[in-house]
């Protein structure tokens, strides 16, 4: 009865709705009227004082896995990170809720700087719907903690015990390898391709990393392959334009592809920029600068705002260009 009250005065905005729940709680020191009161309390953002409950909850039931993820989470949100961690060690060690208690286990080690322990605790994630999140977090550690011989090793291990994942753990392979060793990440991708050969998502990685190598014509064939599995996909007809216009000289075929794409998501301020590139490339000045003014409107990147720079600089209009420069790079 007491719960239903408090509920109806919260969903009212009585300013005390929560003093009836506060002082039956002292009257019983019920764990479950407490355990409500907590989460009446984060619902409302008041998270030192919620924290305060969830700590008399482990003391009262120090088994309980549920209050001592919830006290634990509230802990890595106040930033009282020993604290955090020691409540989700617990917790893991109970075996119940698992992943969970694995996954933001690993986010408090790494937000303490314990890299080698926290991705060794990402590591430990088992399939669930921390997976994902858990081995992308590893991966970015792993991309600053180890070689890529070692990154390598590491999903060759995740992919030989969960195999059902090798799509996404070579994705992320290759991400960590991306920046430091670009053509490791080919190789991760073209061994991924390998197993999953019309993988739409490991072709578009693929092209994308050519790319970044100067590869153009390998990332052309990735390219025209997806669309070959996926003929109207914007993303790829955007990409694969995008790049015949800053690598080929077939300009009319690109603002083609850029074309249709736009046909498919015309607000999308990326194929806008990069139709106006195209437009520009092809000498359309006018339509280009619609375009382009209308992409920086919507998205004011710094490489939107290079091509309508460039624009603007090619047809003399240097004060328009240097008024840009100085809202964008200033």
């Amino acid at each position: 009865a007491t719960l239903l009250w408090t509920e109806i005065a919260i969903a009212d905005q009585e300013p005390d709705a929560l003093d009836r729940l506060s002082s039956a709680i002292e009257e019983t020191d019920s764990q479950l009227l407490r355990y409500q009161y907590a989460r009446f309390l984060v619902n409302d953002g008041d998270l030192k004082s919620a924290s305060a409950q969830f700590d008399r909850l482990v003391n009262q039931a120090p088994r309980n896995s549920d209050y001592l993820l919830a006290a634990g989470m509230l802990k890595l949100e106040l930033d009282e990170l020993d604290s955090a961690v020691n409540l989700l060690e617990t917790a893991a060690n109970l075996g119940q809720r698992l992943d969970e208690a694995r996954f933001y286990l690993a986010v408090a080690l790494e937000r303490s700087e314990q890299s080698a322990r926290s991705l060794d605790t990402y590591l430990s994630v088992s399939p669930s719907r921390y997976y994902s999140q858990a081995m992308q977090s590893a991966a970015n550690l792993a991309a600053t903690t180890k070689t890529p011989a070692a990154i390598t090793t590491l999903f060759q291990e995740q992919r030989n015990r969960y195999p059902a994942q090798s799509e996404l753990l070579f994705l992320l392979e290759a991400g960590a390898l991306q920046s430091e060793a670009p053509e490791k990440a080919i190789q991760a991708l073209s061994k991924g391709l390998e197993a999953l050969p019309n993988s739409e998502r490991l072709l578009y990685s693929r092209a994308t990393v050519y790319d970044i190598v100067g590869d153009f014509e390998s990332a052309e064939i990735d390219f025209r392959y997806l669309l070959e599995l996926k003929p109207n996909d914007p993303t790829a007809l955007n990409a694969l334009g995008y790049l015949m216009t800053n690598n080929t000289k077939r300009y009319a075929e690109a603002a083609a592809l850029i074309e249709a794409a736009f046909q498919q998501d015309p607000q999308n301020p990326a194929i806008i920029d990069s139709l106006g590139w195209a437009y520009f490339k092809l000498g359309r000045f006018n339509e280009a600068e619609m375009l382009l003014r209308q992409a920086y409107q919507s998205f004011p990147d710094p490489e939107v705002a290079a091509h309508l720079l460039e624009l603007l600089w090619s047809l003399g209009r240097r004060v328009e260009a240097s008024d840009l420069i100085d809202a964008e790079w200033a």
